[in-house]
């Protein structure tokens, strides 16, 4: 069988980091002995294969803690274009498998990063609000998420996190099952395609956090 050249330079451009494997090691051990943090339902997170982690965004370490909610994988993200202006900082962040992004309009090259991302089998996360909420509400979900998820085959996780980063009262983090949309990616990622995938997506991090809620009641 003859390689595909085009993804065997993927696969070895998106090699697992050792640096960050450390960093995942420090900041689990944080998250859940200083932080208490909590996590339930990685189990909804494939072992292998390109999926896309769709989380609410709350705190600037929300993406540390998406990442040691899923030992399994190594996470690529997007980050802020702002950050990768300091070489230093930008070779930090490739190193723990960020690409810049330009929020506020449709940044072309930060897409097809992405799909670049996934082809090679790989794990995405995608903070789709695009600013940081309050842990309770989501704000308005930007249609990049779901144009991504209706161009690949990748399946989508839901992730909620609710709670403070505060000693001995970190925040709570839930995982859902993948989000159904085979039926959206059949029809396209047109307008209409993408509006119902943010509804669907919408309603399961709304369940999620509404588990919160009712292990509090």
């Amino acid at each position: 069988m003859e390689k595909q050249p085009g993804k065997t330079r993927a696969v070895k451009r998106y090699r697992r980091s050792a640096l960050y494997s450390a960093v995942l090691v420090v900041f689990r051990a944080i998250f859940h002995g200083i932080f208490r943090g909590r996590a339930q339902g990685g189990c909804h997170v494939p072992a292998e294969g390109p999926v896309i982690l769709i989380c609410n965004h709350t705190h600037a370490m929300d993406p540390l803690t998406l990442a040691a909610c899923t030992p399994r994988r190594q996470v690529h993200f997007m980050a802020k274009k702002e950050l990768f202006q300091n070489r230093l900082l930008a070779w930090l962040l490739r190193a723990l498998h960020a690409f810049p992004v330009g929020r506020g309009r449709s940044d072309l090259a930060a897409m097809r990063e992405a799909m670049s991302v996934l082809r090679a089998g790989n794990a995405l996360g995608i903070f789709p609000e695009g600013h940081r909420g309050d842990g309770v509400s989501l704000g308005e979900i930007h249609s990049g998420a779901g144009l991504l998820a209706l161009r690949s085959a990748a399946p989508v996780v839901p992730v909620f996190v609710r709670g403070s980063y505060r000693l001995f009262r970190g925040p709570s983090v839930a995982v859902g099952a993948p989000v159904e949309i085979e039926d959206l990616r059949r029809r396209g990622a047109d307008k209409e395609s993408v509006e119902e995938f943010s509804h669907r997506l919408r309603a399961a991090l709304n369940r999620l956090s509404a588990q919160f809620d009712q292990k509090v009641g």
